[in-house]
């Protein structure tokens, strides 16, 4: 059965006398008004997640006890349907005089109000923006099909929320839901920090996907997949069922996200007779803190034709560029071979240092001559510190390098979204200190890179 997802946010504002710009509170501080639904077997499910469970009457009288006298307002909905279902009216809002019908592809209106839809493939993000001019009217929400197996979220907030407010819900969905926001829009957490910057990584905005957790609105996403790529799954250790049973551990505020340059699923031959994937994903962490190991895992029944797979003889690598700053290269590039093939998906384990700095990465389904140098043994043997932690402004810190052998270290700093802040190519060292400072105040993450290699550091600078 085939089903098409939606993110659908709407907004109702029903007051011309309130400045959504003066909202003074965090508006993800606030517990939703009223949070309809529960979690029951045999459900589908939405990114690893649960649906909820909404009886129409239940969510009717619950939407009138706490809309009446109301005269704003903003209702977030993020729901699925089956395709042979897709014009069936699933619910109606009604305002008075104003009418609004939503139906999986298509929001129609009794009056002339604003609508701005950002329509996707496979979702849509729509506002519908109106003034009841702070006349008090009745309010009715009619459910018709938005039932059992259809709804991720349902989120009601009396207040006529910012755009800036409204960005923090809509990152909060998108993250859960595995449904991308539109292409220029950036995410925050809900702090308001952007956690994933739409003009840095503007040649990869492309199925933005994540996992990350947000203790105050309740988020800790640990295994994702985007609806338009569920050939690709990302998880904090061993992937689980439903994202709820999985045993990962990962920070407040800490976020790890993906995306990628649309390319095709088409793998191409080059002069040397390796077989690379034209599509390629960036990976850009905000402050990515785990003690898991990362595993990507690939569903080559999503991705391959039958001549790009062979189920007797299966053969995967992932290569993984720390180094190009504008886009993937296989010529700085480490290559690893699969770890494991299990129930028909090819799983790569990745050691958890290596995520603690952007990176593109890709596929091959041949390679020429390589040797897997993502080892954690070398990352162990290498010997490289940092002091003093905290450091002062202005002060200079100091990275001490013992290596088991003369290499050429890079040294990454990084600022906490990701940004590249400055970079440092060593020449053959074995025993050397080098030393930095840094102006700004904030959190930094060091990345020394030794053939293909990792090892992070986050400091503080006061």
């Amino acid at each position: 059965m085939i089903k098409a997802y939606h993110l659908i946010y709407l907004m109702f504002f029903l007051s011309c006398s309130v400045n959504a710009q003066n909202f003074q509170q965090p508006i993800l501080t606030l517990v939703p008004e009223k949070y309809v639904g529960g979690l029951e077997n045999g459900l589908s499910l939405i990114n690893y997640n649960l649906p909820l469970t909404i009886q129409n009457d239940s969510i009717k009288s619950v939407f009138s006890s706490i809309h009446n006298n109301n005269n704003e307002g903003t209702l977030f909905v993020t729901y699925q349907y089956e395709e042979e279902n897709k014009d069936v009216s699933l619910f109606k809002f009604s305002h008075g005089m104003y009418d609004l019908h939503v139906n999986p592809l298509l929001i129609t209106t009794a009056n002339d109000l604003n609508l701005f839809d950002a329509h996707k493939r496979s979702g849509k993000i729509i506002s519908i923006i109106y003034t009841e001019n702070g006349v008090n009217k009745s309010s009715q929400l009619v459910i018709d099909q938005l039932g059992n197996n259809n709804v991720l979220e349902f989120l009601y907030y009396k207040e006529a929320l910012s755009s800036f407010n409204r960005r923090k819900v809509e990152s909060y969905l998108s993250i859960k839901s595995g449904i991308s926001l539109g292409k220029g829009e950036s995410y925050l957490n809900s702090n308001g920090d952007t956690i994933w910057d739409s003009n840095i990584n503007s040649e990869h905005n492309h199925r933005v996907t994540a996992i990350g957790k947000d203790e105050i609105v309740g988020l800790n996403q640990k295994q994702s997949k985007n609806i338009e790529n569920e050939f690709l799954s990302i998880s904090l250790g061993k992937l689980k069922k439903r994202n709820d049973l999985n045993l990962g551990e990962q920070k407040d505020q800490s976020f790890l996200f993906w995306s990628d340059n649309d390319g095709a699923i088409i793998f191409n031959e080059d002069e040397i007779g390796n077989n690379v994937l034209e599509r390629e994903w960036l990976m850009s962490p905000y402050d990515f803190e785990s003690d898991d190991d990362i595993e990507i895992l690939i569903d080559p029944s999503a991705m391959f034709n039958t001549d790009d797979f062979n189920p007797d003889n299966p053969q995967l690598w992932i290569a993984i560029d720390h180094v190009t700053r504008n886009g993937f290269s296989l010529e700085n590039a480490s290559v690893k071979r699969y770890d494991r093939f299990e129930n028909g998906t090819f799983i790569f384990k990745i050691p958890q240092e290596i995520f603690k700095s952007r990176f593109y990465f890709t596929l091959m389904n041949n390679v020429s001559q390589t040797e897997d140098i993502i080892q954690t043994d070398d990352l162990l043997t290498n010997q490289i510190s940092i002091y003093p932690v905290p450091v002062n402004s202005g002060e200079k810190f100091n990275l001490s390098f013992n290596l088991n052998k003369k290499s050429d270290p890079l040294v990454v700093i990084s600022d906490a979204s990701g940004r590249l802040v400055s970079e440092k190519q060593l020449k053959d060292i074995k025993e050397n200190v080098f030393s930095y400072s840094l102006m700004i105040p904030g959190v930094y993450i060091m990345s020394v890179h030794i053939n293909g290699n990792i090892t992070s550091f986050k400091l503080l600078v006061q």
